[in-house]
């Protein structure tokens, strides 16, 4: 189960059409925490600012919680992205827009293989 986390409604469309009922879906971080407690996703796709608010403690949160969970940062400002946030234990950060096939790539993202 993949968990996307994005404050931009046309994004967040786009997310349901591509993972149907293999996603879950929050456009606030205060959704993004209730979701991840019901369904206790694999993968994180998060957007880098949602409603103004940096993600980092939701990271943590996570992290600590499970640390096999795959996280992955995406943004349309790399500039704002440091890279602190990927010592965070983000897994990759992405820019925006992403193509379809990547979005399918990163919500099956395990272990044993790797995001390009």
């Amino acid at each position: 189960m993949t968990l996307f986390v994005e404050d931009d409604k046309d994004t967040l469309s786009l997310y349901r059409i591509i993972a149907r009922d293999e996603g879950v879906y929050a456009s606030s971080l205060q959704e993004a925490y209730l979701q991840y407690a019901l369904y206790n996703p694999d993968v994180i796709i998060l957007d880098f600012n949602i409603k103004g608010e940096i993600p980092l403690d939701f990271i943590d949160y996570v992290r600590k919680d499970n640390p096999e969970v795959r996280i992955f940062i995406v943004t349309a400002y790399p500039v704002q992205v440091p890279l602190k946030y990927l010592r965070c234990s983000a897994d990759n950060i992405y820019m925006k827009p992403l193509k379809v096939d990547f979005i399918k790539e990163m919500m099956h993202y395990t272990h044993s293989n790797t995001v390009n």
